[in-house]
């Protein structure tokens, strides 16, 4: 069974890596004057920008974002504005009577939401989503941050 660790511990080791890694990259690659030195912080920006995964979860995270808004708006007030116009035709036998009236009029339509537990829920649920999407990337964002450090001192010690 795997042993987790605390959120703040695992960031603390990262960050202590990074930090280790930029500190001795400048060393290492002077030994290696055929290549550039690319230091991690700078590969950890592309990884950023280019991984898939990461992308994913940050796109995940906005969409979760964007649902709270929609949720709220079915608690809101809803206003309906219409305008109409109908012809009434009337004839009659009797007398030889023929008629048409017209007639136009707006209408505006104003509903509140007394009790809505099936928005409140959804609601909620949006919030919780949100929360769930922000985790996702700050996990997401850690699992880079372990790929590239990894990459970069299995490719420092291959030198």
């Amino acid at each position: 069974m795997k042993r987790c660790l605390p959120l703040h511990t695992t960031l603390t080791r990262i960050g202590l890596a990074m930090l280790v890694a930029t500190v001795m990259a400048p060393a290492t690659f002077a030994e290696n004057a055929n290549s550039p030195p690319e230091s991690l912080l700078k590969i950890y920006h592309d990884a950023l920008a280019n991984d898939p995964s990461y992308a994913a979860a940050r796109y995940a995270q906005q969409a979760a974002i964007e649902a709270q808004p929609q949720a709220r708006a079915a608690l809101l007030p809803q206003v309906n504005a219409t305008l109409g116009r109908s012809r009434s035709r009337y004839e009659s036998d009797t007398p030889q009577v023929s008629r048409s009236f017209d007639t136009w009029g707006p209408a505006l339509t104003l509903s509140v939401p007394i009790v809505r537990t099936q928005s409140w829920t959804a609601l909620t649920q949006a919030q919780l989503a949100a929360e769930q999407a922000s985790a996702s990337l700050a996990q997401a964002r850690q699992d880079l941050v372990l790929r590239v450090t990894e990459a970069y001192f299995d490719v420092l010690a291959a030198q």
